[in-house]
């Protein structure tokens, strides 16, 4: 248990450290994780138990003499096999019901801690890389106030992006998920990807070979956001943990998977739905069945009749404008599936 524990300081001593926690926020932490943890470490404690318990009979000859005494191996090992079997009932129920709580509380719990003082990423003088894909750098500044920011962005790969204000302020979000700087009296420099170069009629390459154009602009006050998807949990709220599969019994997982089963039945059936009702085909065999409902009605004309294709259309037996006309509709409806997709 000690070493997992341990494993749990290592993976969130950065969120810890520097936050001013109170001991018995620390130990309330180490409470929920501690029960979160069992599962993992009552099986091994319950090895190494056996082995030292049996090893001692063995090794005081206890063992020999209850096999003298007429008692086979299996008689011996009763007791702690009927210890084992309500031990591991016991496990099953507490991993049911107990460590859905017990993560909910401690994922909650470190997520107000990491709620607290984000400025304290900030150091004055040096560049701050925890947020992932930007650099920051502060002159001085104290609480969420500071005076020479300078944020470089590498969220696109594409574009240098460098942002410098003479002051600003920092917050969070409601829902903590971006950060805001609100600046002051600074500017925006950018340099974009390189540009093809241009040839001229003359085939020769015009300007120069090599262009990456920039850009900058300056401002009085803006408003510049963060994403902090990298640096927090994404739930702000107790209630919206619950829908993690860390916080589900077996029932409630269950009833989970059979619920998105429906859903994923359900968009799986309207995308085959939209897709037939765009294909020709699917088109046609709709018309033909039902101008064969509507035979006997006189409104249907003998020339609406003869829309009906006979024969599936056959690509390699299309003309070449056909197939052109044919490739470019294609085209425009996977067009439209891919703008529907994103």
């Amino acid at each position: 248990m000690f070493i997992l524990i341990m494993q749990f300081f290592w993976k969130y001593i950065d969120d810890l450290m520097g936050k001013g926690l109170s001991v018995s926020v620390i130990l309330e932490l180490l409470f929920y994780v501690s029960a979160s943890l069992i599962p993992l470490a009552l099986p091994l404690a319950i090895l190494l138990s056996s082995i030292m318990t049996l090893g001692n009979l063995a090794e005081n000859n206890e063992l020999t003499a209850l096999k003298s005494s007429g008692m086979s191996l299996y008689k011996i090992l009763r007791p702690l096999t009927g210890i084992v079997i309500i031990i591991a009932i016991s496990t099953f129920y507490f991993a049911n019901y107990v460590i859905p709580v017990a993560n909910l509380k401690w994922h909650s719990l470190i997520f107000d801690i990491q709620q607290t003082k984000i400025s304290s990423i900030l150091t004055p003088g040096t560049y701050s890389k925890e947020l992932e894909g930007y650099a920051i750098k502060i002159d001085e500044g104290t609480n969420d106030t500071f005076k020479g920011i300078l944020i470089h962005d590498h969220t696109d790969p594409t574009i240098i992006k460098s942002v410098r204000a003479k002051s600003g302020n920092v917050y969070k979000s409601e829902n903590g998920k971006f950060l805001f700087f609100e600046l002051k009296d600074g500017y925006v420099a950018e340099e974009l990807a390189p540009a093809s170069p241009n040839f001229g009629p003359d085939g020769k390459v015009h300007g120069s070979a090599s262009t990456r154009p920039s850009r900058r602009s300056s401002f009085d006050q803006a408003t510049y956001k963060i994403d902090l998807s990298g640096f927090i949990l994404d739930r702000s709220d107790e209630d919206m943990f619950k829908d993690k599969h860390e916080m589900l019994n077996v029932f409630q997982i269950n009833y989970t998977l059979d619920s998105i089963q429906k859903n994923a039945d359900g968009i799986v059936d309207n995308f085959l739905k939209n897709l037939k009702a765009d294909h020709p085909y699917f088109i046609a065999k709709q018309f033909s069945e039902n101008s064969k409902l509507n035979e006997s009605d006189p409104q249907i004309s003998e020339q609406d009749s003869t829309l009906t294709p006979d024969s599936l259309i056959v690509f390699k037996d299309l003309s070449v404008g056909q197939k052109l006309a044919a490739i470019n509709l294609a085209q425009s409806r996977l067009r439209n599936k891919l703008q529907n997709l994103d």
